[in-house]
């Protein structure tokens, strides 16, 4: 090798040339560990030391960034689990009750909104109806109408009228009957306390002297008696009246039997037998209109009270009759 071949500079001293030292290898810097390269390392720094020399930025340490973010992740989990927690106990839990509770308070709702709407449908048929049968015969037998009795009291609507008393009241007195009641048994419905009809101004007293008997009938009504004095018509301000005649009974039969002496095809079963207030027999028609009155002790003599309708062929005054039947009395 040239390094044992170069001569010996310090000349021949006939001493052997001393060892030339051979440079040691180059030190091999440590390999670099597997992490990867940081970026930033050969980035200069803008910070610089009191010498002015640029200094090289510190890498962050990995794990604190690990640290934070395992705790990022934990707090978003836990956010999730509350939240989810929350809409669970606000949109499922919650909301039932309610489901429950809601038919219950739907379906009364529901179904008043639909009886008002049905009726005030039916209002108007009802009222018609109402009206129209109080208007319709009674019963089969009748063929005429009823007036209309608003009150429901036994009078009606005219003759509340005709008597002073309250058409929408059915006991204007406020005695405890009703107006109708009162009329029919002869008290006045417009005076409480007993107060009796033939005391007030609401009814005359006609009296036939030749035939002895007596009757009420409406103040505002007029009385004519014929020539004979056998009949006396008691006439309203309309079309309708009442009739009170005398006829004989010579043979002294009964009632039945003196109604079939003047219509021999009537159906007695269909008539009625009852006593007025004064205490006389009465058999009634079917129809309700006529009465036959006598005393048994003056059965020489019936007297027919008979209502007779006007064209419209309504009963306004089937109470007014019945007054009349209950006040009639004999005077001897």
């Amino acid at each position: 090798m040239a390094m044992f071949n170069q001569p010996n500079q310090q000349g021949n001293s006939g001493q052997a040339p001393a060892p030339t030292r051979i440079a040691p290898p180059p030190i091999r810097p440590p390999m670099p560990s597997r992490e990867p390269e940081d970026i930033f390392a050969n980035i200069p720094s803008r910070q610089t030391g009191s010498t002015g020399a640029s200094q090289t930025p510190t890498p962050p340490r990995r794990g604190g960034r690990r640290i934070a973010l395992v705790f990022i992740i934990f707090i978003i989990i836990i956010l999730l689990v509350v939240g989810g927690a929350l809409a669970y106990l606000s949109f499922v839990r919650q909301p039932a009750a309610p489901v429950v509770n809601l038919p219950n308070i739907n379906v009364p709702l529901v179904n008043q909104n639909a009886n008002v709407n049905q009726n005030v449908n039916l209002n108007a048929p009802i009222n018609s109806n109402v009206n129209t049968n109080v208007n319709q015969p009674v019963a089969p037998s009748l063929g005429y109408a009823i007036g209309i009795d608003s009150d429901n009291d036994g009078l009606t609507n005219i003759e509340e009228t005709l008597y002073g008393t309250e058409p929408n009241n059915p006991d204007t007195d406020k005695d405890g009957f009703s107006d109708g009641s009162e009329l029919i048994n002869l008290y006045d419905p417009t005076k409480g306390a007993g107060a009796l009809l033939a005391n007030s101004t609401l009814i005359k007293i006609y009296t036939n002297s030749k035939f002895t008997h007596s009757i009420f009938y409406p103040a505002k009504w007029s009385a004519e008696a014929n020539s004979d004095g056998t009949q006396t018509v008691f006439q309203s301000s309309d079309e309708e009246n009442i009739k009170v005649s005398v006829q004989n009974n010579p043979a002294k039969v009964t009632l039945y039997e003196f109604v079939l002496s003047k219509n021999p095809t009537a159906d007695l079963t269909q008539y009625t037998k009852t006593t007025t207030k004064g205490g006389y027999d009465d058999l009634v028609s079917p129809d309700k209109l006529t009465h036959f009155v006598t005393r048994e002790s003056q059965i020489d003599k019936v007297y027919v009270i008979t209502y007779t309708l006007g064209a419209e062929e309504v009963a306004y005054y089937l109470s007014t009759l019945q007054m009349m039947v209950n006040s009639f009395k004999l005077t001897k």
